[in-house]
């Protein structure tokens, strides 16, 4: 395996039936297509599906209108960023700017840039999971159609099965390894 841009590039296999092949032409359309959409999804305009920094805006913009849906919401998302939420940290740092620029205050956005600015809080360093949260759910989707149009198992046990998994050819067509698209859809899946 090599690694391109981050990820472990498996190796490309090869479909086993002609089933498996129409599977993984519709996926490689399918992923093209997530790739260069462009959308608004609840109150958060120009997303793009596969796209980090985009996911990251989307959880920071829904926090951020749960932060003003009530004061209390804001303790909680306080809560989050002291335990290493970068996106909840950006959140309230952005609701602290814009209630500040109107004027308004809040006990516990005050507490929270206090703390920030006396140090007491650091952001973890490294990859943040929301910062996958698109791609994650449109692998889950992807999983998903391929079960629905071709009658693909999730999984696949490569000693016993005949055919490719949706898992196996969500993997080769967006460039992860198996065990990544597995590990999304055991945490995903089961919750659709």
């Amino acid at each position: 395996m090599s690694e391109t841009q981050g990820l472990i590039m498996p190796k490309a296999q090869l479909p086993l039936n002609v089933e498996d092949a129409e599977a993984i032409q519709y996926a490689r359309q399918m992923v093209d297509r997530l790739k260069n959409s462009r959308f608004d999804f609840m109150g958060t305009e120009d997303i793009a599906a596969l796209n980090k920094e985009s996911g990251r805006r989307m959880v920071r913009d829904m926090l951020k209108r749960f932060g003003y849906k009530h004061v209390d919401n804001r303790a909680i998302i306080a809560d989050y960023a002291r335990d290493g939420w970068g996106t909840a940290d950006e959140a309230l740092r952005e609701m602290w700017r814009e209630m500040s620029s109107k004027g308004e205050t809040c006990h516990y956005l005050n507490a929270y840039i206090a703390d920030v600015t006396r140090g007491a809080i650091k952001r973890s360093p490294g990859q943040r999971k929301e910062d996958n949260f698109f791609r994650d759910v449109g692998v889950t989707a992807l999983i998903i159609e391929l079960m629905d149009r071709y009658g693909l198992r999730p999984t696949r046990n490569p000693t016993t099965q005949k055919r490719l998994s949706a898992c196996a050819i969500v993997a080769q067509t967006m460039g992860m390894s198996e065990p990544a698209v597995v590990a999304i859809w055991h945490r995903l899946g089961p919750a659709v």
